[in-house]
């Protein structure tokens, strides 16, 4: 299992937005899907957003976290979250 940064951001110095483009972290409210590959993310922590650029559908950037073992996860669409810059 992949060891994390101790220095996880504080919620409260961090600004909730609902745009994913200018998203700095993500916090996971809701991970009913914990068990499969790739989705190994804690309810209540804050993650850090990465981007890969290159994919011109992406202006801002592919958004995605690593989960807690080390896999990339981008489905936004499957687990409850909030975006916070």
């Amino acid at each position: 299992m992949m060891m994390l940064s101790n220095s996880l951001p504080d919620e409260e110095k961090l600004t909730e937005t609902e745009e994913i483009d200018e998203a700095t972290h993500i916090k996971i409210i809701a991970n009913d899907y914990r068990g499969l590959r790739g989705c190994n993310l804690i309810e209540g922590r804050i993650y850090d957003i990465k981007r890969r650029f290159g994919n011109p559908i992406f202006t801002n950037g592919d958004v995605y976290i690593i989960d807690e073992d080390g896999v990339e996860f981008s489905g936004w669409g499957i687990i409850e979250t909030k975006f916070y810059k």
